[in-house]
């Protein structure tokens, strides 16, 4: 079988990847807080909510890219 191997400039790349969605559900879940007036003590209560969401970002934009990149290999053949 043939070795896997991921290079640290691409865990960074995922790691920066996954930040970044986790900021967007934070961010979203500040925003559902002001908008429906929440108390602020949901910012730390539904901290489970933010990184299922941030999970969900990840795992959607992953597809999003494996998608491309099939489309991209279709195209070059």
């Amino acid at each position: 079988m043939k070795e896997i191997r991921i290079t640290p400039k691409q865990q960074k790349r995922e790691l920066r990847t996954f930040l970044i969605c986790l900021l967007i559900a934070f961010i979203s879940n500040v925003y559902a807080i002001i908008k429906y007036q929440s108390p602020a003590t949901e910012l730390y209560s539904s901290l489970h909510y933010v990184l299922l969401f941030s999970m969900f970002l990840y795992v959607a934009w992953a597809l999003m890219r494996i998608i491309f990149r099939g489309i991209k290999k279709l195209i070059k053949k």
